[in-house]
């Protein structure tokens, strides 16, 4: 494990050994993990995560590695939460917190920043409920400080926010739809960019629009779409849109429901797959990826773009 005097130390706690995906998570929300811990198990324990023995070695492996959090390869409940850092201590972080972490980071429009928001409140208030339904609120000022007196205050603040905030994303989605709507008018076609996060999909709309938007080797450079012109290619459009990760629950999904428009809508959607990874990993991603783009009710057709050969061709040398 690497390790970086300005970034926290992790314990990461995994019941698949595919961590590839959570540890780049890590790595670009400036948390280095310094120990993994894997259970092998078809399911989460739906207590603790991971069985009563294998935590235990989680809490002495935690305190032997001096590590500062916990991040667990995958989607918690509540409970699981709260269980978890009562028995680990310190912050517990799942995909779901490291995702959000880096989408804060990323906020550079109002639209993202409304996105983003409704995502957190909506993650949130659940865990907040588990808290104070265990009466710990007052142990976990960070969820909520003044104690537990405010927590009806809270949710109700936060629920009429979250109204608030679905009004303005239905009324950006209509905007868009309205745009798409005149595009179509006058005989303009849409192009859109689809896959999963750092496949490069923004390389491909530079190369194909003559922009120059931000392209790094980190996941999530991109939160909102743009659309540009085709060099070229008269009456044709361009979008390069947010990229996909595995495991996302439904609202995450919704909340970029006007982004992820411009793929469902597009007349054409280049899927865009890095094929330097492992055989395996490039099928299932393909998989996921697809079953996504179909189940937003995609009309049109889609092609198969391979990235990074160039990366493919050093690794096999």
């Amino acid at each position: 494990m690497t390790d970086d005097d300005s970034s926290k130390r992790a314990l990461l706690l995994t019941t698949t050994p595919r961590v590839g995906e959570v540890l780049e998570l890590m790595e670009t929300a400036g948390i280095t993990p310094v120990a993994i811990l894997l259970q092998r198990r078809q399911k989460p324990d739906t207590s603790t995560y991971l069985g009563s023995g294998k935590l235990k070695e989680a809490a002495e492996l935690k305190e032997r590695v001096g590590a500062e959090m916990v991040v667990v390869n995958g989607v918690l409940k509540p409970n699981q939460f709260f269980n978890l850092s009562e028995v680990l201590g310190g912050e517990v972080y799942d995909k779901i917190k490291l995702i959000l972490e880096i989408f804060r980071e990323r906020v550079g429009s109002r639209e993202a920043s409304l996105q983003v928001e409704m995502m957190e409140l909506t993650y949130e208030l659940p865990i907040l409920k588990e808290y104070v339904h265990r009466g710990k609120l007052k142990e976990h000022p960070g969820f909520l400080a003044g104690g537990e007196y405010r927590i009806d205050y809270y949710v109700r603040r936060a629920r009429r926010r979250m109204a608030r905030l679905r009004r303005e994303l239905k009324a950006i989605e209509e905007r868009r739809r309205l745009e798409r709507e005149m595009r179509r008018r006058k005989g303009i076609y849409l192009v859109s960019t689809a896959g999963y996060t750092n496949a490069g999909k923004t390389s491909l709309f530079n190369a194909l629009t003559d922009e120059d938007a931000p392209v790094e080797q980190r996941l999530f450079t991109t939160l909102l779409s743009r659309v540009r012109a085709v060099k070229k290619i008269p009456h044709v459009t361009l979008a390069d849109t947010v990229g996909f990760i595995e495991g996302l629950p439904p609202y995450l999904i919704e909340a970029f429901k006007p982004t992820l428009d411009d793929i469902y809508t597009a007349d054409l959607v280049l899927l865009v797959l890095d094929i330097s990874e492992e055989e395996g990993e490039v099928r299932r991603k393909f998989d996921a990826s697809l079953k996504v783009i179909r189940e937003g009710g995609l009309k049109g057709r889609v092609i198969l773009v391979g990235n990074k050969i160039d990366v493919a061709r050093e690794g096999a040398e």
